[in-house]
């Protein structure tokens, strides 16, 4: 475990701790911003069943994130154990950086599981939940640790796909995976062949819908068609000034980019919750993330996606966004060049069924109770 920051959030918390409550470590990756979105509801549901429950967020999440997504007081230890693949942007991975920062991790596996269960000891955790960083599950066996992995993926099997000549790393991240008491496979999720994992549905966040007070903020007619635009947590340059301009259309994109022009703002013009935002938009441009298509599904809104076919994950996800809601890919080329408006205008006249998909998170929720022994 590296040294972080500890920041104590919400003024109950240190009145929890004074008795003798369950104390639950949830450790999530910052390999982009889905891993927490995703974590989030099944937490949020935990602590609404048990409110006593004290829990410490250990990422590296931005704190501002973590505290929308929430719902509860915690400790924040602003540290990471895993750090997934080093990306150049949200498309691109850069493999020989990624195969050395897993070298080096791996190089005294030993004396780092050592390492992290004297911190695990130092928390005293009564139990252990990740997203989906794996040294801690193996800190927790060697303690007696109940611990549940969850997600969509792993990082076993996406180090695999990139380098699948390096067995010595993969079966060490591979084993400390099988020593967790349950894996969560949460769809739209990859095959996970080598693990005892439980399925469950997909898990995401339900916005409100503020369409009109996002019209009105934005200062836009009506009938106007509004696209959000993000790549996600990995920072991305969006070339927006040769975007597509379509009639009745309006552009919602990050406060990193910015462009003169009349028909797109900035997201913190809307001063809204990016969700609500989402709800109340006509359509969203991403890249393929568990994050992004779930909470698009959840919140029936069209998505407009630029192809990573190298990411493993890429057609798992795409091919659930197809059967859930009207989607439409474009190139990286596409993308950068602001070839699109013809997808877009299409993506934009399909209809929408109001039927969301059937949500994962009680089935989720009976299965990290019944592992962790926390109900």
């Amino acid at each position: 475990m590296l040294r972080g920051e500890i920041v104590v959030i919400g003024s109950r918390y240190h009145s929890a701790m004074r008795v003798n409550n369950k104390h639950l470590l949830v450790v999530i990756s910052a390999h982009g911003y889905g891993h927490a979105a995703m974590t989030a509801p099944l937490v949020n549901a935990l602590y609404a069943l048990q409110p006593t429950l004290s829990i410490t967020i250990q990422s590296a999440v931005a704190l501002p994130f973590l505290q929308r997504k929430f719902h509860m007081p915690f400790q924040h230890l602003a540290n990471e154990t895993d750090f997934g693949m080093v990306n150049r942007d949200a498309f691109a991975v850069d493999m020989d950086a990624s195969l050395q920062r897993y070298r080096d991790f791996h190089q005294d596996w030993v004396g780092r599981i050592k390492a992290e269960t004297a911190s695990l000891v130092k928390l005293n955790a009564d139990a252990l939940l990740t997203n989906i960083a794996y040294l801690p599950l193996a800190a927790a066996a060697q303690l007696g640790l109940p611990s549940v992995a969850f997600g969509c993926l792993n990082w076993a099997e996406i180090f695999h796909h990139h380098f699948p000549d390096q067995h010595a790393i993969y079966q060490q991240m591979l084993a400390a995976y099988r020593s967790a008491d349950a894996f969560i496979r949460s769809e739209p999720a990859m095959p996970m062949a080598g693990l005892d994992s439980e399925t469950v549905g997909p898990i995401a966040e339900r916005g409100r819908m503020h369409r009109h007070e996002l019209l009105r903020s934005l200062g836009v007619p009506s009938q106007t068609k509004l696209v959000l635009a993000t790549m996600g947590g990995i920072k991305t340059e969006m070339d927006v000034a040769n975007w597509p301009r379509l009639d009745n259309v309006h552009y919602l994109i990050p406060d990193i980019a910015s462009a003169q022009r009349d028909d797109i703002s900035s997201l913190s013009t809307a001063e809204m919750d990016f969700i609500d935002m989402l709800r109340s938009a006509d359509a969203l441009l991403t890249k393929p993330g568990y994050g992004a298509f779930t909470e698009a599904a959840f919140n029936r809104t069209p998505v407009l996606y630029v192809e990573r076919p190298d990411w493993p994950e890429h057609r798992y996800l795409c091919r659930w966004l197809e059967r859930h809601l009207p989607s439409r890919a474009i190139s990286r080329r596409q993308f950068s060049q602001g070839e699109f408006g013809a997808e877009l205008s299409w993506l934009l006249r399909q209809p929408v069924h109001p039927q969301a998909p059937t949500a994962g998170l009680e089935q989720a929720l009976a299965v990290l109770c019944r592992h962790l022994k926390i109900e």
